[in-house]
């Protein structure tokens, strides 16, 4: 019985990633494009063949968020295909590759590919609160879920070749075991991640990770509260300015409990409720902390890339 339903769910995930390729032709098309051009030039040197690769993750992020637009109009139709026009004309403007190239290796392209993972995110903000969380919960899902499938090819092959070659004595490649990766990550990964994104799942959360989240998470921020104020009480009485790295603790600590609050909306119990409904005044005297910290690190050392960055972040929390 186990055999027959293992074979459906492969025979289900098949037809899952034939559907997900007829319906994102451009991703995949830029995908397959980008990981062959890295297994030829992992290094992304020299011509302008290999501007599309460094822009690939911006323009496949706009072609699958067109796609979900695509059944509106033929015009909406049309533009699903422009990141591909985009993708193919950046090939031939040659004054553009020693430009992308210095930026790919720089903090502002890594920043920007984490803007696009963020995007797709915020693309449902016309949801109400409930429906937004289920949407970016199966969106994390579906991306976890893309990533361990992946691997486990990825691995297999990688058992396949190394047992050939010590029981057949067949030479492999050494650069092949790479291009395999190249095209497990950069274009198997994405169109299981679409396949899974295309049909609709009703999220809930297990009573381990409620517990987890009621009991271990909730009390911890609740301490680094306490802790927080302790130290702006420092900071106030002693008429000193805090340390700057006080604004990145408190950034990843606002962040960490506005997941925590979304995640709420599926608990059935929620005696921390007080701490959540009223977290903004909570955290408002920890953002005048944040802000003084951030004004503190540019009187010492200057404003760079990093803490243009910083700012952002900062006032990206405070809206």
């Amino acid at each position: 019985m186990k055999k027959i339903d293992l074979l459906q769910k492969l025979r289900d995930g098949w037809k899952l990633l034939v559907r997900s390729v007829c319906q994102h032709p451009t991703e995949l098309v830029m995908l397959v494009y980008a990981a062959i051009v890295l297994g030829i030039n992992k290094n992304l040197y020299g011509t302008s063949w290999m501007c599309p690769c460094i822009l690939a993750p911006f323009l496949v992020t706009a072609a699958y968020t067109l796609s979900f637009y695509r059944q509106k109009s033929k015009l909406w139709n049309l533009l699903y295909f422009v990141p591909l026009l985009l993708f193919v004309s950046s090939s031939f403007i040659s004054s553009l590759a020693d430009w992308l190239e210095q930026w790919c290796w720089s903090v502002t392209y890594d920043v920007m590919i984490v803007v696009a993972a963020l995007w797709l995110f915020i693309r449902h903000f016309k949801m109400g609160n409930t429906a937004y969380v289920q949407r970016n919960i199966s969106m994390v899902n579906s991306g976890v879920m893309a990533t361990f499938v992946s691997g486990i090819l990825f691995l297999l092959y990688v058992l396949i070749q190394v047992s050939m070659e010590m029981i057949f004595g067949w030479d492999f490649h050494d650069e092949l075991i790479e291009k395999v990766a190249y095209f497990v990550f950069i274009v198997i990964l994405p169109m299981l991640f679409f396949a899974c994104e295309d049909v609709e799942r009703e999220f809930s959360l297990g009573k381990f990770w409620k517990n987890v989240l009621l009991w271990v998470l909730t009390p911890a921020l609740l301490i680094y509260t306490a802790i927080l104020y302790i130290y702006s009480a420092k900071v106030l009485f002693t008429w000193t300015l805090p340390e700057g790295s006080v604004s990145v603790m408190i950034f990843i600590f606002c962040l960490t409990a506005m997941g925590a609050q979304m995640l709420l909306q599926f608990c059935d119990k929620n005696p921390f409720g007080w701490f959540y409904r009223h977290f903004s005044w909570f955290a408002l005297p920890l953002l005048v902390l944040f802000w003084v910290g951030v004004a503190r690190r540019i009187s010492d050392y200057g404003l760079t890339e990093n803490r243009y960055y910083l700012i952002l972040c900062g006032l990206l929390m405070t809206a």
